[in-house]
């Protein structure tokens, strides 16, 4: 799996977009994304699904010097897991 994540500091919290790509001979069966403990998405996915992506516009909160966790987890159809996290600091 590759995980691609953006994130940017909005007017109000955070917008960030979350992408995942399966591998050669893989598939996505479900996927799930927190930010900062919150659960902001879990998803099963339709069978042979080999990509995801979605933005989530003004989540959270942000402010000067605040720290982000971004955690996304795809299970491939396998029943594996596969997770990227991300960390950040709001300036």
């Amino acid at each position: 799996m590759t995980f691609t994540a953006t994130h940017t500091r909005a007017f109000v919290g955070c917008d960030l977009t979350v992408g995942v790509t399966a591998g050669d001979k893989e598939s996505i069966a479900s996927v799930v994304v927190t930010f900062d403990g919150e659960l902001l998405e879990e998803l099963e996915l339709a069978d042979g699904t080999d990509s995801y992506s979605r933005a989530f516009a003004h989540v959270g909160s942000a402010g000067s010097g605040m720290e982000h966790t971004l955690v996304v987890t795809a299970t491939d159809a396998a029943a594996a897991p596969h997770s990227a996290t991300t960390r950040w600091s709001d300036s």
